[in-house]
């Protein structure tokens, strides 16, 4: 993990803010106690995490 984040640190300047957001957005959703709005923050948060690790460690050309 710390390549994967070191990696979006050097090459995305709003990795944190939308990691940020998307961590808000899912508890905002539990705290008002809204299932499918937790559901699809989580969903949403963990297929873009898949893609961005899956992507950082993919052999660059």
């Amino acid at each position: 993990m710390s390549r994967v984040t070191h990696h979006f640190e050097k090459t995305q300047s709003n990795y944190f803010a939308m990691k940020d957001r998307e961590h808000s957005t899912l508890l905002e959703a539990i705290l008002q106690g809204d299932a499918g709005m937790a559901k699809a923050a989580l969903e949403l948060h963990l297929n873009r995490s898949k893609h961005s690790i899956a992507w950082s460690l993919s052999p660059k050309k």
